[in-house]
């Protein structure tokens, strides 16, 4: 029972290499403000592995949600992000963005094989970039939303195989808005680019693109 680590209006602090298991939340801030969490893990705990709670501008990097009720729970939490991390096997909710948690970024991400939702959103203004979920175990409420991004890498060579620098390179979505107007570089690449997929407004899928 109880929390293995809780930090409770703190600011500036990093938590690394921790492995928590068998508690009632794994991780829990609240009232935080700018801490990073780096390569944890949160394991078989009965709620929450991360806990999220009324904290903004936190970091999140490489970290692991095993097996508990939820694995990333944000709840009135904002600007936070959750980058190259991993959610797998929860009993609940692989992700979930709880009401007036806005803003928040989930990059290079995979939440997989969750009993309920992989992700479940009630929350607003929320980016999934480059990050992986079962489209099919997806819930979001009547009044929430979130973005999906990917990268994209776009290169041009002539028929020799050489790279083309200086080519234009335009990208439209599927209304025909242009995106962007790039010119690829000496190694014959445009700078990465975040494009968005669709959006998920209150459950409706409003697509970008033709795939």
């Amino acid at each position: 029972t109880g929390r293995g680590i809780f930090l409770n209006n703190f600011t500036n602090v990093t938590i690394q290499n921790c492995n928590i298991l068998n508690y009632t939340y794994g991780f829990h801030l609240n009232l935080t403000v700018k801490n990073t969490l780096i390569n944890n893990t949160a394991r078989n705990n009965s709620d929450d592995g991360f806990f999220i709670e009324d904290s903004n501008n936190n970091l999140l990097i490489s970290n692991n949600a095993i097996n508990n009720t939820n694995g990333f729970h944000f709840d009135d939490s904002d600007n936070n992000t959750l980058v190259n991390s991993f959610s797998n096997e929860n009993s609940k909710y692989g992700i979930y963005l709880e009401t007036s948690s806005t803003n928040n970024n989930i990059i290079n991400t995979v939440a997989s094989n969750s009993v309920g939702n992989d992700v479940y959103s009630s929350g607003r203004n929320n980016t999934f970039i480059n990050s992986t979920f079962d489209k099919s175990k997806v819930t979001v409420t009547a009044t929430a939303d979130f973005t999906v991004k990917w990268y994209l890498d776009v290169y041009v060579n002539d028929t020799a195989g050489n790279n083309v620098s200086s080519a234009n390179a335009t990208i439209y979505n599927v209304s025909g808005e242009r995106i962007f107007s790039l010119l690829t570089a000496s190694n014959g690449y445009i700078q990465t680019q975040n494009v968005t997929e669709y959006d998920n407004i209150g459950g409706a899928i409003y697509s970008y693109t033709n795939y």
